[in-house]
């Protein structure tokens, strides 16, 4: 009579147990996200039938959450390639053709210490924007849009109006009237603001100011020296711009009326509304301007963690409001569409996996699924014997196919041997000579026609279809058919 009990599962972890002869044994594993304390994959508890003991004993070690050394996310518009590289993990991230990160880089690399748990420096990979993301963004905007607490009527006809702070206007004198080349406000003091309303929520990564043009003759030397930026998504409440360095920043203006100065952000934001407020000036405000940016592409900038924190400490700014503003009624119908900042995204069920040792894995998100593919060094192939291989994770259970687990890459017998060409009626990409010479963009992978290879910056990127499909060069997508590549030759992906 069998007198062993299956054992209790570990916090975060599993127990399978099964008869095995003349023994019970219970099999445990933590989830995806955790490890054993004792840093064990899997561990074994056999009891013996016969007596219903367990010589190792009854529990298992806690679950904990794993190393921080973890393979990163491919970003949006951009790819991730992590190396198991005996004590650290290697990860090197490039820019999709079209984008650039947002600090400048043409590659980010980052290292993980394995002996400490530690990223080197740091694991946050920057966001991948348009690599034109300075377009102006009041070019289309209506003079309505654009207001100031006040504007200088000291003068009968002559015109200082918050419209005449566009970053081209000129002084324009004619007909018994004058048009200012830039605005000022009635009094010189720190609570006077200007504000634009963007047609669209876009993302902001820079200002462009001068001081206010005048015509000949006019001595005048009205421009600012220092200025603060605000920004909002729904023109109530307010946010101060800030750096990693400072959450509230000055931004150096002008040293004449017409020479353009532009501050680039190095937290670019993400706004319907912004205000400029002069702090100091030469001999009257004066502010011409204008905002570079690009649309909305659901990246806040590289500080997203340094202005999440001040968001939640913000409230509506205690500056006088906009007379033009106090009376409209009108809510912007696109803001309630976009996400607070101050909303963290919940935590992904599905986690990049490790890549085997001597092997390469590049992981990246298909409609819910978060997709693995791997393939080994140069001079190594999976024990399988496949060349290329994925694995797929749902999103909805977090469960993986083949358990999340790539096999171990293995020394080629014959290290010069290179894999079979697929039946491609183009050149395809050979992954052991990787990148090397090869122009950026979307290749077909020697290995199999379900795959294909992305090169960016000299970097490799295996990348797997979607399931049942096979990839088209000529069209530069997955498809049911390819004219460029046969489905009867798709190597096996999940073995």
């Amino acid at each position: 009579q069998q007198t062993c009990k299956p054992l209790v599962s570990p916090l975060y972890g599993i127990v399978q147990c099964e008869t095995i002869g003349g023994e019970m044994v219970c099999t445990a594993v933590c989830n995806h996200d955790h490890e054993f304390v004792t840093g064990e994959k899997v561990l074994h508890r056999n009891c013996f039938l016969n007596n219903g003991s367990y010589p190792d004993g009854t529990i298992f070690p806690r679950c904990v959450a794993r190393s921080p050394c973890m393979p990163l996310y491919n970003q949006e518009h951009g790819r991730v390639n992590c190396v198991s590289e005996d004590t650290k993990l290697a990860c090197s991230a490039t820019c999709n053709d079209g984008y650039r990160f947002e600090t400048g880089e043409r590659v980010v690399q980052l290292q993980c210490d394995r002996t400490t748990d530690t990223w080197l420096k740091g694991s946050l990979i920057p966001a991948c924007i348009p690599a034109k993301c300075e377009q102006s963004l009041m070019t289309d905007i209506p003079d309505t849009q654009i207001n100031a607490t006040s504007v200088w009527t000291g003068v009968r006809d002559y015109y200082f109006g918050p419209e005449r702070a566009r970053i081209n206007s000129t002084a324009i004198q004619g007909d018994g009237k004058f048009l200012s080349g830039g605005w000022r406000p009635m009094i010189n003091s720190v609570d006077q603001l200007i504000q634009v309303e963007l047609n669209n929520v876009s993302r902001v990564d820079a200002i462009v100011t001068k001081g206010r043009n005048v015509v000949a003759g006019d001595s005048a030397k009205d421009y600012v020296l220092f200025f603060r930026v605000l920004y909002s998504l729904d023109g109530k409440i307010w946010q101060s711009y800030g750096d990693q360095s400072i959450g509230d920043k000055f931004l150096h203006g002008n040293t004449d009326n017409d020479t353009p100065v532009v501050n680039r952000f190095g937290c670019p934001f993400v706004a319907r509304y912004v205000q400029i407020n002069p702090v100091a000036w030469k001999d009257n405000i004066g502010l011409r301007f204008d905002l570079l940016g690009c649309p909305y592409t659901s990246h806040a900038g590289p500080c997203k963690e340094m202005n999440t924190t001040a968001t939640t400490t913000m409230t509506t700014r205690t500056t006088p409001r906009l007379p033009e503003l106090t009376t409209s009624t009108e809510s912007p119908t696109t803001s309630s569409t976009y996400p607070s900042t101050t909303t963290n995204p919940p935590s992904p069920k599905c986690y990049p996996l490790s890549p085997p040792k001597n092997g390469i894995v590049s992981c990246e998100e298909q409609g819910g699924h978060l997709v693995c593919s791997s393939h080994c060094k140069s001079g190594y192939i999976f024990e399988t014997g496949a060349v290329l291989l994925k694995r797929d994770c749902s999103g909805t259970t977090g469960r993986w196919t083949e358990g999340g687990v790539f096999p171990n890459c293995t020394a080629r017998t014959n290290p010069t041997s290179t894999p079979s060409p697929h039946n491609s009626t183009v050149e395809c990409l050979n992954i052991d000579i990787a990148c090397s010479g090869v122009a950026n963009g979307d290749y077909h992978a020697c290995a199999s026609c379900h795959f294909y290879a992305t090169c960016s910056e000299g970097y490799l990127y295996i990348r797997a279809c979607p399931e049942n499909l096979i990839f088209d060069v000529a069209r530069g997508q997955c498809l049911y058919t390819s004219s460029t590549c046969s489905k009867y030759n798709v190597h096996t992906t999940n073995s």
